[in-house]
């Protein structure tokens, strides 16, 4: 039998309940501006794909505009996401358990997966646009503009990171 000096559950490894540190206001920001940005760029490429990246400086044929659509989609679906995540830490668990702490987790996880996902995104971007310039596809303004436009992307997403892992 345990006494009340030496319980059966040792207090120092048992989890505790509390609520996640809100993410900072930079943080917020960031993220707001990762996800807006995403879907405006998502959207130019979706209805107008040849002006866009004209805009970029890598001309496209008005035959190859399907795959610019493609990749304005996954901008479109990916910001919309990031804009749309639950971050609140005020809701259910999912459990019916009111369970503040275990909702604020999910909804930083939730935000932190959405920040990977489009950093490997962007990564992807900026090793397929540097083999298009080595194959003579595309000139040095398009590079420049798309490995710029990533590493914005990603500095923004880092920054997300930070102030939703604290």
């Amino acid at each position: 039998m345990a006494s009340q000096t030496s319980p059966l559950l040792n207090t120092s490894t048992a989890k505790t309940t509390t609520s996640p540190t809100p993410p900072t206001p930079f943080a917020k920001t960031a993220l707001t501006i990762l996800g807006t940005t995403r879907v405006i760029f998502g959207t130019a490429c979706l209805i107008a794909p040849v002006w866009t990246l004209g805009l970029l400086g890598i001309p496209i044929a008005p035959a190859a505009a399907l795959f610019p659509r493609a990749f304005g989609v996954r901008d479109i679906v990916m910001g919309e996401l990031l804009l749309s995540a639950d971050t609140s830490s005020d809701k259910e668990d999912g459990n019916n358990n009111n369970n503040p702490a275990a909702a604020g987790d999910r909804g930083r996880r939730e935000v932190r997966r959405l920040l990977y996902g489009g950093m490997a995104a962007d990564v992807v971007d900026i090793v397929v646009v540097g083999l298009a310039l080595e194959a003579g596809h595309v000139g040095w303004a398009g590079f420049g503009s798309v490995v710029g436009a990533a590493v914005i992307s990603i500095v923004l997403a880092v920054e997300s990171l930070i102030g939703y892992t604290k």
